[in-house]
């Protein structure tokens, strides 16, 4: 098996993992967006990742890329998300036409939590014998 070359320290490895569990690798400088990510996959897809699971979209704007669970826009460039110089990262692709919509629990924070009982005007007692 042919040794892999060595990732440039000014830049960023990126394995993008899609549905199917296929992988395919590319090198992006710090400075790249995740719109430039998509654009230059979609430009070169691999031909491996043509199945049920996924097919090659008809145009770059419904490629999706997730990071740690949540999805990039395509505006992110990969220095805003830290990812580590001369290293690699693993980032999913996923083809999907619309984000999920944030649920009110990510929006407005954690709801604070209801007491278990109403407090009555009335008070009661225990008798232990």
């Amino acid at each position: 098996m042919p040794e892999k070359e060595p990732i440039p320290k000014d830049k960023v490895n990126l394995r993008l993992l899609s549905a199917n569990g296929n992988s395919h690798e590319v090198a992006f400088g710090v400075s790249a967006s995740c719109k430039e990510v998509v654009e230059r996959v979609f430009h070169n897809w691999p031909s491996g990742w043509n199945d049920n699971f996924i097919q090659k979209p008809a145009n770059p704007d419904i490629i999706r890329l997730i990071y740690r669970g949540r999805f990039l826009h395509p505006s992110v460039t990969l220095s805003s998300i830290s990812l580590p110089l001369g290293k690699t990262t693993v980032l999913h692709i996923v083809i999907r036409e619309k984000l999920p919509v944030e649920s009110s629990t990510e929006r407005n924070g954690p709801q604070p939590k209801s007491p278990t009982r109403t407090a009555s005007p009335s008070s009661s007692c225990c008798i232990l014998l």
